[in-house]
């Protein structure tokens, strides 16, 4: 999963609550991707993905908050995604079985 907080040097929230999203993200998705990205320094990636304010929280790339959250609030989104992400994972590894089954069923000769 990717995080990406788009700031400006001069976003005093930006400063102070970075670093307690980071660490609530950390503990709660292991394969994390953090990115903190100057949206001077980086406004070709912030005009791709619509950001018009900062701060602004894209994950996946899909903009999802567009003023600081809390911990709380972030690590509830990633738990929503990370749920639709192994629940998406697990239906595509059922149907792959399904119909592999079927498949091996109906090339069997009757």
């Amino acid at each position: 999963m990717k995080v990406e907080m788009f700031y400006t040097p001069s976003c005093a929230a930006c400063l102070t609550t970075h670093q307690k999203l980071q660490t609530a993200a950390r503990q709660l998705v292991h394969d994390l991707e953090w990115r903190e990205l100057n949206v001077v320094d980086n406004i070709d990636r912030a005009v791709e993905l619509g950001v018009l304010t900062v701060p602004s929280i894209a994950i996946d790339g899909e903009i999802v908050f567009t003023s600081m959250p809390t911990p709380r609030q972030l690590r509830g989104e990633l738990t929503k995604r990370a749920t639709k992400k192994k629940w998406a994972w697990t239906s595509m590894r059922f149907v792959k079985r399904w119909s592999t089954r079927a498949c091996s069923r109906s090339a069997s000769p009757s």
